[in-house]
């Protein structure tokens, strides 16, 4: 309800939490259509720890603070701390701040009895246990914490209606091979050959939804 009403959805995380973050985040504008600033990622160290560990930066609680106030982040937005031992630092002092300025917060994280989990309004405890390198959380931790944000964010948006079915209908075919999903999706959602279905994309500018809802219109 909250994005639906205009709020947007930050995550924070560090090392590898982070940057399956920024990876969720990345990956909603081409698939659902939505604009970049919905759905965005907060990574301890910035872009840089994107390709390269800055470990030290997940200490730091008053960066993470700070970072929410950047974003003027409200009440209307929600913000999900994403750390494997629940304790970092900088993803508690983000959920901190955002308590303080009434966001929804969420924590997801991989071991009881955590700070964050205290600090959310939510908590999600993926109870991964040991890993096979221990201490090593990009492994059972890291891929369980992908998957719950697979679910966070599908469910989103199929409930804020950026799909048709199982379909990317708000998809944006900026490339070949997507030139060729969004014909196949409209030949599927509508029933057509696919030279049709082309030339339906081709009236609307491909924008599949569009073309769909033109279809449904003249048919009745």
């Amino acid at each position: 309800p909250r994005l639906a009403n205009g709020g947007r959805l930050f995550y924070v995380g560090v090392g590898t939490s982070g940057r399956i973050a920024v990876q969720d985040a990345a990956e909603c504008p081409p698939t659902y259509g939505v604009p970049a600033d919905m759905i965005q990622a907060i990574i301890a160290g910035g872009r840089d720890a994107v390709f390269h560990p800055v470990e030290n930066a997940e200490d730091d609680a008053a960066a993470g603070n700070q970072k929410i106030k950047q974003h003027g982040i409200g009440a209307q937005d929600v913000v999900i701390g994403i750390s494997a031992n629940g304790n970092a630092p900088f993803v508690c002092g983000a959920l901190a701040e955002a308590n303080a300025r009434k966001a929804l917060t969420v924590a997801i994280v991989c071991n009881d009895g955590t700070r964050l989990a205290e600090l959310a309004d939510h908590a999600v405890i993926l109870r991964t246990g040991a890993e096979v390198i221990c201490g090593s959380t990009r492994m059972k931790a890291g891929t369980a914490q992908k998957m719950a944000l697979n679910m966070i964010s599908t469910m989103t948006m199929v409930k804020l209606g950026h799909v048709t079915g199982n379909f990317m209908t708000s998809m944006k075919p900026v490339n070949k091979k997507l030139l060729s999903r969004a014909v196949f999706i409209v030949s599927q959602v509508c029933g057509l050959d696919e030279k049709s279905a082309k030339e339906l994309l081709e009236t609307t500018d491909w924008n599949i939804r569009q073309a769909i809802v033109d279809y449904r219109n003249n048919c009745k």
